[in-house]
């Protein structure tokens, strides 16, 4: 929560052993949730492969090349840094996909959603019941 920057060794990013169906019992799948604030994913070059689902309420710049199997939604912009490339193998969804100078690859049959996602509050019951 707040925002910032992390590294791979601040998170468990998953693992896959069997790609692209990822159905062996011993993969490890995460889920993370970045809340309230914009993130960056720092990599000195290559980060480790992640696998399962990244959630950001806000902004995530992925600043290394790094290679994701699962589902990746944010609610901001999605950005990789100059000189990186992030490749997603799974489904795509982000209010906007920001141009930084890096490349981002889907890898083929990807689902991609741009503009529907974004922030979402549900502060009470939005529904009358009798």
């Amino acid at each position: 929560t707040g925002g910032g920057w992390f590294t791979p060794a601040d998170l468990d990013l998953g693992r896959c052993t069997d790609p692209p169906l990822c159905a062996d019992p011993t993969n490890n799948r995460t889920v993370i949730a970045l809340r309230r604030g914009n993130y960056t994913l720092l990599c000195p070059a290559t980060c480790p492969e992640g696998h399962g689902t990244v959630i950001a309420d806000d902004d995530l710049t992925f600043g290394g090349s790094f290679t994701y199997l699962g589902t990746v939604v944010v609610g901001g912009a999605l950005s990789v840094s100059s000189g990186a490339t992030t490749t997603i193998h799974g489904t795509l969804s982000a209010a906007r996909v920001a141009s930084s100078g890096g490349a981002l690859r889907l890898f083929p049959g990807t689902p991609v959603v741009v503009g529907v996602a974004g922030p979402v509050a549900i502060d009470r019951r939005a529904w009358w019941e009798r």
